[in-house]
């Protein structure tokens, strides 16, 4: 089980988006216009269940990601979503896309989300 995380960005006078992959593999892809160092993580959520059986996945499409009255939102990327069939070891992951903007302020940003699994 892990957060998500989008690592340390420096951003200047152009924003860009920030890209963390939902395989959990995959390294960060930064904008040109951005430096990315630090570590990037998918959340990761274990679904346990009955093998074989099918559940339903549903999570929050964005999040807002805040530092006091800042504010920058990312689009969430599941590793699946909707009807699945449980398997021995099922891992959720979710990676996501953050957009930062141009001179976006300097702090530490989080923000919480839903992930739902129904039987």
């Amino acid at each position: 089980v892990s957060d998500l995380a989008f690592g340390t960005i420096v951003v200047g006078a152009t924003g860009g988006n920030v890209t963390v992959a939902n395989n959990g593999t995959t390294p960060l892809a930064c904008a040109a216009a951005l430096a990315c160092s630090g570590t990037s993580t998918a959340a990761s959520f274990n679904v346990v269940g009955t093998v074989g059986e099918a559940v339903t996945v549903t999570v929050d499409p964005t999040v807002s990601l805040t530092s006091g009255s800042n504010s920058m939102t990312a689009t969430l990327n599941p590793s699946y979503s909707g009807s699945h069939t449980l398997v021995a070891s099922d891992v959720l992951r979710v990676g996501g896309t953050l957009a930062v903007g141009a001179n976006q302020a300097s702090g530490v940003y989080s923000g919480s989300f839903n992930v739902t699994v129904n039987y």
